[in-house]
């Protein structure tokens, strides 16, 4: 439990594979050490007393602990490399690319006070390492679309998450994608729409 930061969300496999047994874990939990949120799924409180991870800490899990590939995609992506100057109105609403919404835990698609938009690349053929980056959010390190990869999430969900309207906006800050990493992210594209 000391390699886990205040906030984190932490699974029983994760524990058991770092030899803490389920009867050690119950201990943690009468203590107030480990919070229980869902069946074998934890969060470590925070100094402020806050029970519910923050979003990031369950992405983390997701991606970090169960090994499933999720990241920060579309408009959130953006937003959290500060290319995104629209305002958000209603609480954030957190883009997350996956290859199936049924493939994620029942847990975290349904967290508490969460906000999720789930994104499928399922008109992408592949996805490459170079169409990640690692950026900060919340003093947290996730996994997120790159910029061009951002954007061609964006304009694949038009219609869908996202006005038209919305993605205009969106599109007059994003003046430096790269024409060589946009290209490449066609050529993998069945994405008629995106295409265009």
């Amino acid at each position: 439990i000391n390699h886990t930061s205040p906030g984190a969300v932490v699974l029983q496999s994760w524990l058991t594979q770092n030899e803490i047994s389920s009867s050690l874990v119950r201990k943690y939990v009468q203590s107030g050490w480990l919070y229980k949120i869902s069946a074998g799924v934890y969060v470590r409180p925070e100094s402020t007393g806050k029970l519910q991870p923050h979003w990031v800490e369950a992405l983390k899990a997701v991606n970090e602990q169960l090994k499933l590939p999720v990241h920060l995609a579309g408009v959130s992506s953006l937003t959290h490399q500060g290319l995104s100057h629209y305002l958000q109105l209603s609480s954030e609403q957190v883009w997350v690319g996956c290859q199936s919404k049924q493939a994620l835990p029942k847990w975290f698609r349904e967290l508490e006070e969460q906000n999720w938009l789930f994104y499928t690349s399922s008109k992408l053929s592949q996805t490459l390492e170079k169409d990640f980056i690692t950026i900060g959010v919340n003093n947290r390190e996730v996994k997120a679309s790159c910029a061009e990869l951002a954007a061609y999430e964006v304009v694949n969900a038009i219609g869908k998450h996202i006005s038209f309207e919305h993605a205009a906006e969106l599109f007059q800050g994003l003046v430096n994608l790269s024409p060589r990493k946009i290209q490449s992210i066609l050529n993998r594209s069945e994405a008629v729409q995106a295409n265009r």
